[in-house]
């Protein structure tokens, strides 16, 4: 009865607008499935903003329906950009029964899907809450077109913030194959195409609401769409200057070594031989910068240096600068060792670069387990998933590789979904970024197309060529547009080689970062304080 006194909505018109909600969520999903599907990502928000703005077209709609709109949202999107989570199966590498694994993979994407599902919907009634606030002001009605865009960058900023939170469906990422479209990302970031998006997708919600100013948000919202587009294609047409930037032949290796079995069942030396192959056919195709994918190399070189031998030895004859990717190992205070994935350097004189970069961010549940101690006791099933009987150790800077072509920064496969440690590297001096990764657990899936995005808006946002290493795939070149060239298809044994620039100007976004997440608080602040201030004055006048 309560519920019914709050909200004079009638139940069958909230069954509509949940549906409206949700098909919005398969559309905005739908891009992370089928890549030529991206446009739609562009009005999906509109169905999500029509819907909570119908509900609460009273001023009477609880925050418990509202985030339930949302919800029906949120859930069909995260299963569509989380669905490639199936194509672990069969999971021999966990040694668990087919069965089991079925389970635990149907139950691990519903798990993400919820998760996510119930953190995002509470856009639901923050919007609503918000948008009230607006309402209030009077003359500054208009700003409530700014609610949702702002609250989305602000709960995909979140994402980054804990170990739950994956940064790793983004709108923006479903856009990676309409390069036009992303160069803003070079402005503010990719927090900033899902500003856009949904901008444009307010815009269209607003022109299905009011009636009498339909054509004007229709027009705006187009003006806005094709404002980012022109944007980036003149970015992408106008040529760059020259200058004194060094241009340099690189490779990415991929072995096709699969880490779920293969690497763990053959000889080290067959691995090693393997590799060096694979260099030493791209130093003759010019090569003078080798990448090597994440612990291509499944040795300690920390505690066993005389393995950089052979490396070191074809670094040296063909005078090269190879970037290694092994593991570093490390004790703790109470006696454990920990594995960390590390990316070394040998230098063309042979010699082995001090210090070596370590993956700073480690896979929950992959590397990791959180809350370990809990998970144990209350979810014992979860700790089988991880490979590590201990949690992985993890770097804790951007640790450059220092070269004689210039400042390397790299980021190791997790790393490069998180746009603040790309920021860190290229503000530490990074000319170039290399992505060392292997995704070998997704084998042909999905995935790896999706991490190839991050990839590509990391190169964008901050202004620097990229060499992608993957174990199994995808190994590519891209520019500091984001242009892709040269892709080894996922589990070619080859290399991807191209010429990359090291280059030392600064995007936008290198200077100012991710502030667009301070405008969208400093917008919440300020409309919940102006809204206040005239509420008062109206109660002293009265």
């Amino acid at each position: 009865m309560m519920e019914s006194n709050r909200s004079c909505l009638p139940k069958k018109k909230l069954r509509i607008y949940k549906l409206i909600a949700a098909l919005g969520g398969l559309i905005s999903g739908s891009p992370f499935v089928i890549k030529e599907l991206w446009l739609l990502g562009w009005v999906a928000s509109a169905f999500l903003i029509y819907s909570l703005v119908r509900t609460d077209e009273d001023g009477k709609c609880s925050m418990r329906r509202a985030y339930a709109v949302a919800y029906c949202f949120f859930f069909p999107f995260y299963l569509c950009g989380y669905y490639w989570i199936l194509y672990m199966y069969p999971m021999e590498y966990a040694d668990v029964t087919p069965l089991f694994s079925a389970c635990v993979l149907t139950f691990g994407l519903i798990a993400m899907a919820t998760i996510f599902s119930v953190a995002f919907s509470f856009i639901g009634p923050l919007f609503v809450y918000v948008s009230r606030k607006v309402s209030e002001t009077g003359k500054f009605q208009w700003l409530s077109i700014l609610t949702f865009p702002f609250l989305w960058v602000i709960f995909e900023w979140i994402q980054t913030l804990t170990w739950a939170g994956v940064p790793f469906v983004w709108l923006a990422v479903g856009q990676q194959y309409m390069l036009p479209v992303i160069q803003s990302a070079s402005l503010l970031g990719s927090l900033f195409i899902g500003f856009l998006m949904t901008f444009v997708g307010a815009l269209l919600a607003f022109a299905i609401i009011h009636v009498e100013k339909r054509r004007f948000f229709a027009i705006m919202s187009l003006t806005v769409f094709l404002l980012n587009l022109g944007f980036g294609i003149v970015r992408l047409a106008v040529p760059d200057d020259e200058g004194s930037k060094t241009f340099v032949k690189a490779a990415a290796i991929q072995g096709n070594i699969s880490s779920i079995d293969e690497k763990w069942n053959m000889e080290y030396s067959e691995i090693r031989e393997l590799y060096i192959d694979l260099i030493n056919d791209a130093a003759d195709d010019g090569a003078e910068l080798i990448v090597v994918s994440e612990s291509a190399l499944p040795v300690f070189f920390n505690v066993k240096p005389h393995l950089f031998a052979p490396f070191s030895e074809i670094a040296k004859d063909r005078g090269m600068t190879i970037l290694l990717g092994g593991y570093y190992r490390t004790e703790n205070s109470d006696g454990v060792y920990a594995s960390g994935n590390a990316i070394y350097t040998v230098n063309p004189d042979g010699s082995i670069r001090d210090g070596q970069y370590i993956k700073r961010k480690l896979v929950p549940f992959g590397e990791y387990v959180p809350m370990r101690s809990f998970i144990e006791t209350v979810f014992p099933a979860l700790t089988e998933i991880s490979m590590l009987s201990v949690d992985g150790g993890r770097g804790e800077g951007s640790e450059l590789h220092d070269t004689v072509y210039g400042m390397i920064g790299s980021l190791v496969c997790y790393d490069s979904v998180y746009n603040s440690l790309a920021l860190e590297s290229v503000r530490d001096g990074a000319q170039l970024l290399a992505v060392s990764t292997d995704d070998s657990w997704f084998e042909q899936s999905p995935e790896l197309y999706l991490h190839l995005g991050h990839s590509v808006l990391r190169s964008i946002e901050n202004g620097r060529c990229l060499v992608r290493a993957a174990n199994t795939g995808i190994s590519a070149i891209i520019d500091h547009k984001g242009r892709v060239t040269d892709p080894l298809r996922a589990e070619d044994i080859g290399y991807s080689l191209g010429e990359v620039e090291f280059r030392s100007d600064s995007t936008v976004f290198t200077v100012v970062g991710n502030v667009i997440v301070l405008l969208a608080f400093i917008y919440i602040f300020s409309v919940c304080t102006i809204s206040l201030i005239l509420k008062t004055k109206r109660k002293r006048k009265v």
